[in-house]
């Protein structure tokens, strides 16, 4: 994916959502977008860090943003640790920002 900077970031592909993330968690070497807490990523791993109620610390939230998976990888993840209905609902919260930035 090139961005409007010229830039290339990857963007995780696999044949299901168990493999997406597990390969995005896995790759050396690749650079995330968007760094810094004070970011727009760090805002929106803020809030859903929040919206958590503290189960998943905000790194390990920003890391899997950084890794630009799927909506549905990072449903299933959150979902794995607060549960689906809450984890939809985080996401959601998160708003049409986290969309825009993630590529949805």
């Amino acid at each position: 994916m090139i961005l409007d900077d010229g830039s290339e970031t990857l963007l995780a592909t696999a044949e299901s959502m168990e493999e997406e993330l597990a390969s995005a968690t896995e790759k050396e070497g690749s650079t995330p977008v968007f760094r810094a807490a004070g970011g727009p990523l760090g805002g929106l791993a803020s809030t859903i860090a929040g919206c958590a109620g503290g189960v998943i610390g905000y790194d390990a939230i920003l890391s899997i943003l950084e890794k630009r998976v799927s909506y549905w990888a990072l449903v299933k993840f959150l979902g794995g640790k607060i549960g689906p209905g809450l984890a939809i609902s985080c996401v959601a919260g998160a708003g049409g920002a986290l969309a825009t930035y993630m590529g949805w």
